[in-house]
């Protein structure tokens, strides 16, 4: 798809022109990870491997380069899932840490339900534009004629998925947010890597080759349960030997692993009965932090010799 269909795209969703178009929120944009991505990421062997994952908030690929993986393939519904990554991606090599959370995120800390007012302010996005023509003209042209047609306050509102934490929560969950020595890191590491982008469907997924680590985020949460069996026998022939997959990532579990009931479509516990017998939980400490009774959990499978 050409950056112009694509600026008519998100041009249509922002003015929700198209109901059953504005209705998925598959074409939409998370800003954010909504993962505690810090707690699991140590849980894969990431240097020098291979990464197939999902997640149009691009936070999978940077934690992971953080972590020495260079061989990044992104695969998501999402059509703007690469120019949202090489927006983020120059505005991390163009701003200091408290500039970059504080133009791409919606709420401020502490408190969740404040909004940032400088969120998409006009000033970092201009100079966040002026680096991006460099890195990916494409990703130029998109978000240029998207903010030339469109008001950049309604863009930022509309064409992204409102499900965001505060940024206390971001600074937690994403260790390359975590510190000034650990942004500056990532922005030294981060300079050389263009990931590959398939902007394909999971459930039918078109892959020409094999990796060693696989995310699959929580894309259970928003599939039929038959649905899980079909993804998992898809994505498994493309799985390294000694590789792993984070098949399913599982908000608020209880404290002792156990996973609670939920609604009847989504139920975690159906999921499992599908996945590869070998296959463990991994709990850790809940992305809302509210409880310390509260955990969330990553499902992983480990493909053995």
């Amino acid at each position: 798809m050409k950056y112009q269909e694509k600026v008519a795209l998100a041009t249509k969703l922002i003015d929700k022109k198209d109901f059953i178009l504005a209705k998925t929120n598959f074409n939409r944009i998370y800003p954010f990870t909504t993962e505690n991505i810090a707690s699991y990421i140590n849980h894969f062997d990431l240097k020098d491997k291979s990464l197939l994952t999902v997640g149009s908030s691009g936070d999978q690929v940077f934690n992971a380069v953080l972590n020495g993986c260079k061989d990044i393939t992104v695969l998501d519904k999402s059509p703007f899932t690469k120019e949202y990554f090489y927006l983020k991606k120059t505005a991390l090599m163009s701003l200091e840490l408290h500039d970059y959370v504080k133009l791409l995120s919606l709420y401020n800390c502490p408190s969740p339900g404040d909004i940032n007012e400088e969120s998409f302010n006009y000033d970092s996005i201009e100079e966040v534009l002026s680096n991006l023509i460099y890195e990916d003209l494409d990703s130029y042209n998109f978000w240029n004629s998207l903010f030339n047609k469109k008001d950049i306050n309604e863009v930022r509102e509309k064409l992204f998925i409102r499900d965001e934490n505060n940024t206390n929560t971001l600074l937690r969950s994403n260790n390359y947010l975590s510190s000034y020595e650990k942004y500056s890191e990532l922005q030294e590491k981060i300079e050389d890597i263009k990931p590959t982008f398939l902007i394909q469907d999971i459930r039918s997924p078109i892959l020409n080759r094999s990796f060693d680590n696989i995310f699959l985020s929580n894309i259970f949460d928003f599939i039929k349960r038959r649905d899980a069996l079909m993804i998992l026998n898809e994505v498994l022939p493309y799985l390294n030997e000694e590789g792993k997959i984070l098949i399913y990532y599982l908000y608020s579990i209880t404290l002792d692993g156990n996973i609670p009931s939920v609604d009847e479509v989504y139920d975690p516990n159906q999921v499992i009965r599908y996945v590869p017998h070998s296959s463990y939980l991994i709990p850790i400490p809940s992305i809302e932090a509210r409880n310390i009774k509260q955990r969330d959990g990553v499902l992983v499978y480990k493909k053995e010799k």
